[in-house]
């Protein structure tokens, strides 16, 4: 069994009485994996509410996905998701985690996970 190892860097910030992680992970190849800011969550305490944009990149260094959260960690604004070579494939909106619109431009797309 193979442990890999994700490097994360993150820089904690306080605004408006709440606290917040901005937070870089790596790909094991030393590419950037994803950025974005997260707050704790009310019931548990851990770092796992997304705020503002989360962008997800392939190992190569393009952009996978980029998500977008209000600050209480609903889907809230565009969703986009490109394909290997860098071409939008699929593109969402969102209100308060409730799908507004959705354009699959790339039938044939599966996103990796």
């Amino acid at each position: 069994m193979v442990i890999k190892k994700r490097t994360v860097e993150a820089e904690l910030f306080e605004k408006n009485g709440r606290h917040f992680s901005r937070r870089t992970e790596y790909h094991n190849n030393g590419q950037v994996r994803m950025t974005g800011v997260f707050t704790n969550s009310q019931s548990d305490w851990s770092w796992n509410v997304a705020v503002g944009t989360i962008t997800h990149y392939y190992d190569d260094g393009k952009i996978k996905s980029t998500t977008s959260y209000n600050d209480y960690g609903a889907l809230d604004g565009e969703t986009t998701h490109y394909d290997r070579k860098g071409n939008l494939a699929k593109r969402a909106r969102y209100k308060d985690d409730k799908l507004l619109e959705e354009e699959i431009l790339m039938e044939d797309f599966l996103e990796e996970t």
